[in-house]
């Protein structure tokens, strides 16, 4: 699997691109080949991978995490659904994944950035299951839902 891609981290690592800026943000996108996921997917294929991979990076900016574990997490949600074997309901491919790290608390805290970035892109499901604010796990991924709705559009 490629590097991850350069972006911004915490504290003097250089501006992101502003908050509300969707077609700068999806300058951001990954190269997420489609020959890495098991099956083609437009639910769960390439578009969604690269969507949660710039909802990863404005959290982790956000939140202002360490470079180590923004870098994790980031290299997570390249992955985070190659291996689905379909679209169905799948509700323990994210905790099957990161299950082999050492460290079960920052297990835990990767998985659940992963898991607003994922939702946070729920958006393109079109209204019948947006994202919903209370299950986002960080309060500060609530007000990036109107932009999720943004970057769908300017991405797609």
């Amino acid at each position: 699997m490629p590097a991850v891609p350069a972006v911004s981290y915490p504290d003097g690592m250089g501006p992101a691109p502003q908050a509300d800026d969707a077609g700068t943000w999806a300058g951001q996108a990954a190269d997420v080949p489609a020959e890495w996921f098991t099956h083609f997917s437009w639910l769960h294929g390439v578009r969604h991978t690269q969507r949660v991979h710039i909802h990863a990076q404005r959290l982790v900016h956000e939140l202002r995490w360490p470079e180590d574990d923004a870098g994790v997490v980031l290299s997570a949600v390249l992955w985070h659904d190659i291996g689905r074997v379909d679209d169905n309901w799948d509700p323990q491919h994210g905790a099957l994944s990161a299950a082999g790290q050492d460290d079960p608390e920052r297990s835990l805290r990767i998985l659940w950035l992963l898991k607003d970035a994922d939702a946070l892109d729920r958006v393109r499901l079109g209204g019948w299951e947006d994202p919903d604010p209370a299950q986002l796990r960080h309060p500060r991924a609530v007000p990036m839902i109107p932009f999720a709705r943004e970057l769908l559009r300017v991405f797609d």
